[in-house]
């Protein structure tokens, strides 16, 4: 039976220490006897909360900035969270949980982003008017993410890579990538080189596509993911946690393997800051980092200090030296 239930939710100010928090209002749905199953696991904020009743589960949604949609069990007394709206998952019967749909836009899923006191949620008709469309990918095409290098967008696809300047988003130029299998990784930057891993392969390459010059690196491992900056590749091993570093050099433009750094909790990605320090994801949600050195690893894997239920579990990782 589904029962649709209005709350104004407020925080529950004696609970706290702090009186001077201040109160959230939402709306809610409640779906009786229903569960949810995210439309994709890195949708989930982490593993689930102790929730007494009901209400406790709204609130733990409801002060969660990323928390859309919650699942009550009331057998385990256990809040589980997620990012999504419920219109993105699948609503699946259980007589034990309660199923609660926060409608955090206005129009929810009419909208894109979260609306706040300043800046109010786009409506996803405004978005999508708005949007240029660039190229076809099909499913049966190897491809993913596309990525910024100054001024203009790189979509790969398949062994080529489509080129778009971001102020017309007008084709540029085509890049052929060298491959004799299809791409696991791949990273560009603004020097003309293309580093990448193919499947089942132990091997980097590092292609520049202004000489035309291939160099291979072998590996360790078949890795899906690196980084990389002046000075350093980083191979990472999500299977083993481990992360061999490389040292770049000038000549070939290749790299000479240095060290191996271990105690990492479940890597995932890996970002290279100041030509110095890198930073991970974990695939349990959360940031690692240490720091590089060119000759003898001489420092130690730490945690950052971070409230994990804001990152995902396997979170892809973007940062800058800021």
């Amino acid at each position: 039976m589904l029962l649709l239930v209005l709350f104004i939710v407020h925080s529950i100010i004696s609970r706290l220490t702090l009186s001077s928090l201040p109160i959230r209002s939402a709306q809610v749905k409640i779906y009786h006897q229903h569960s949810y199953i995210a439309s994709h696991i890195i949708n989930q904020i982490g593993f689930g909360v102790y929730a007494e009743d009901l209400h406790s589960c709204i609130y733990s949604c409801q002060n969660n900035d990323f928390c859309r949609t919650a699942v009550f069990d009331s057998q385990l007394l256990k809040c589980h969270l997620y990012e999504e709206c419920n219109t993105q998952g699948q609503m699946v019967f259980d007589p034990y949980q309660t199923l609660i749909s926060f409608l955090v836009c206005k129009g929810e899923p009419g909208n894109a982003g979260f609306s706040s006191p300043l800046n109010e949620s786009i409506p996803m008709q405004i978005v999508m008017s708005n949007a240029v469309w660039i190229r076809n990918l099909t499913p049966a095409s190897n491809s993913w993410w596309p990525f910024f290098v100054n001024d203009e967008i790189y979509v790969p696809l398949d062994n080529v890579i489509y080129v778009y300047e971001t102020n017309t988003y007008s084709f540029v130029r085509s890049i052929i990538v060298p491959v004799t299998s299809p791409i696991s990784y791949l990273r560009g930057d603004s020097q003309g080189i293309l580093m990448y891993t193919q499947q089942y392969d132990p091997k980097l390459y590092i292609y520049s596509f202004i000489t035309n010059q291939l160099t291979t690196i072998d590996i360790s491992f078949t890795s899906d993911f690196f980084c990389y900056s002046s000075s350093f590749i980083v191979m990472i091993s999500p299977s083993s946690d481990a992360a061999d570093v490389y040292l770049r050099t000038s000549i070939n433009n290749s790299a000479t393997f240095i060290y191996q750094i271990n105690g990492w909790s479940s890597i995932h990605q890996c970002n290279i800051i100041n030509d110095e320090q890198i930073i991970t994801t974990m695939n349990t949600g959360g940031l690692q980092t240490t720091m590089l050195s060119k000759t003898n690893y001489n420092s130690t894997v730490t945690t950052l200090s971070l409230n994990t239920t804001y990152l995902p579990a396997g979170a892809a990782l973007t940062i800058d030296a800021a």
